[in-house]
């Protein structure tokens, strides 16, 4: 990929997960670890961490 396509990439998921936060809020497991509402099925939530990235088992 090339860095501008990264970028866009990255600057698209972002408003993705700021859209995503405006309408539900994460469910904090503990200091790392929240559960954060999917962008289209409302039943379904992807847990997420952060340590030094965020990654996601979505």
């Amino acid at each position: 990929m090339e860095t501008q396509t990264i970028k866009q990439f990255s600057n698209t998921r972002e408003a993705r997960a700021k859209q995503i936060l405006e309408i539900a809020e994460p469910q904090e497991l503990d200091e790392n670890t929240y559960l954060v509402p999917s962008q289209f099925d409302s039943n379904k939530k992807y847990e997420v961490t952060h340590f030094d990235t965020y990654s996601c088992n979505c």
